[in-house]
């Protein structure tokens, strides 16, 4: 898969068209010493994944949110059982949708307004591999289960795909969909693959091989626009199969309007999604949710660290999401090499950190720490006097005064949608004129609330400075020098 197609499928994944979605779910929870607890977990269209070390809570939540919505759906499922209530929100085709379940004694009360999405489905490529495994391995006469059932092929995609994800080229890959030897109501996929020549079947497959299959094939069977509950689909990959499995998940939301809740405890799973995608539990000593931190912070948490080469600090939140937009369009790679810290004072309290910083012993400047502090400021300060700065941000102004002005002049010259899906460019179209005549600041913050975030208003809003040549020329510039910076 080009990298360049990934990065335009993370880039264009937060002004996609999801019909279905869940923004947040809110869980009554029974805690240590029978006391009761709320926790948030905030979702958003496209990939959002929910993280924690072993035992924090994962499974619970997203089977909860599959028992809520399978229970919307007439389904007779049951809450997991330290859950007390589960409230979720979300949209369907443009209605919101709301849902919330209740314990009262043995039984559970239901609430549900708006249209909740049709199309869920919960896969645990571990878990249901090894049910196929035991299936498989206790039949002697496997040939008999595939008798007379026409095997289907892989697509050009799913294959592609599989060989993206494990480094793996296939001359074949077939599926025989059998009946499930222990649930009369549906079929068990057996796989037959040819690689370099050899052909072998699901049995003589590694367990990673078998569970990127398993999953590849699954998403090709479910609907456009569904929603998929995915519990660590990344188990038995190795670690460049981690990140690139992530991969086809953003390109598969993006491209066919699928969104993704997903657990994983690996880190390579959630590095390059944008903030504001993941959320962070922790079970000691109760049960806890975070959001919106930074993929660095979430690796601490669970014991991990990145290559970290410097702290980038900017004058505001606008300039530091406006930052790592850009950086994600122009070199998605430099992302993981730094992170982005914002002032409240400005461009004084941005230069004032760093100036400001003590040197550990044997430091003899800022040259030669391990890692760097830099200092970019916003573009109207390119040409103040007496201002201190490794580097600017691309445009004359401050980053709202240079998206706005260049998006104004998009719509008034037709609404190209050629970075951003047909949709999400007529909904900011439409936003630019409900917010026209506000101060930038202002219209750039309104933006945000009629999306997702502010963080989603920013990549869009990059998503169209990009296709002004002197912008994209200033970005790429930019990029280069910071790279430069980092070292």
């Amino acid at each position: 898969m080009r990298s360049a197609k990934i990065a335009d499928s993370y880039r264009r994944m937060p002004s996609a068209s999801y019909p279905a979605s869940i923004s947040s779910a809110t869980f009554g929870i029974r805690q240590s010493g029978d006391r009761f607890d709320e926790i948030i977990v905030d979702a958003v269209p496209g990939v959002s994944v929910v993280t924690g070390g072993n035992g924090a809570g994962k499974t619970t939540i997203l089977r909860a949110l599959h028992a809520v919505l399978s229970m919307a759906r007439g389904e007779p499922i049951e809450l997991p059982s330290r859950l007390t209530s589960i409230g979720l929100r979300g949209a369907r085709d443009g209605d919101e949708w709301e849902v919330y379940a209740e314990r009262v004694g043995q039984d559970t009360d239901l609430v549900s307004t708006g249209p909740v999405p049709e199309n869920i489905f919960y896969i645990d490529p571990s878990q249901d591999t090894q049910h196929l495994i035991s299936a498989f391995s206790n039949d002697a006469n496997v040939e008999d289960l595939i008798d007379g059932v026409d095997a289907a092929s892989f697509d050009s995609t799913a294959k592609f795909f599989l060989s993206y994800v494990l480094r793996r080229e296939y001359d074949d890959l077939k599926c025989y969909e059998v009946p499930s030897v222990v649930d009369a109501d549906r079929s068990d996929p057996y796989f037959e693959a040819t690689s370099h020549g050899v052909s072998y079947s699901t049995l003589g497959m590694g367990r990673g091989e078998l569970s990127a299959a398993y999953l590849i094939w699954k998403l090709s069977t479910i609907p456009n626009g569904s929603i998929v509950i995915l519990e660590e689909p990344e188990n038995h990959l190795a670690a460049f199969s981690q990140g690139a499995l992530m991969d086809v998940l953003v390109v598969i939301s993006e491209s066919r309007s699928i969104t993704f809740v997903v657990s994983s405890h690996a880190p390579i799973m959630f590095q390059r999604l944008q903030d504001g995608r993941v959320t962070l539990l922790s079970s000691q000593p109760d049960l806890t949710a975070r959001s919106g931190l930074r993929s660095a912070e979430i690796s601490k948490e669970l014991g991990l660290s990145r290559d970290l080469k410097a702290l980038v600090f900017t004058e505001d939140k606008v300039a530091a999401l406006y930052l790592q937009c850009v950086v994600q369009w122009v070199n998605p790679a430099l992302r993981d090499a730094f992170d982005v810290r914002h002032s409240s004072h400005g461009e004084s309290g941005a230069r004032a950190v760093v100036d400001q910083t003590v040197l550990p012993d044997g430091w003899q400047d800022l040259s030669r720490a391990p890692v760097r502090l830099l200092v970019v400021l916003d573009g109207d300060q390119k040409k103040a006097k007496n201002i201190k700065a490794d580097a600017f941000l691309p445009g004359k102004h401050d980053p709202e005064k240079t998206l706005i002005s260049i998006a104004e002049s998009w719509r008034l010259n037709g609404a190209d949608s050629t970075s951003l899906e047909p949709v999400a460019a007529a909904r900011l179209a439409a936003s630019l004129v409900k917010h026209a005549g506000k101060d930038t600041h202002d219209q750039v913050e309104d933006i945000g609330h009629d999306f997702n975030s502010l963080s989603d208003a920013i990549s869009i809003l990059v998503s169209v400075a990009m296709l002004n040549m002197t912008f994209k020329q200033d970005a790429h510039n930019f990029v280069y020098q910071l790279d430069k910076l980092i070292g």
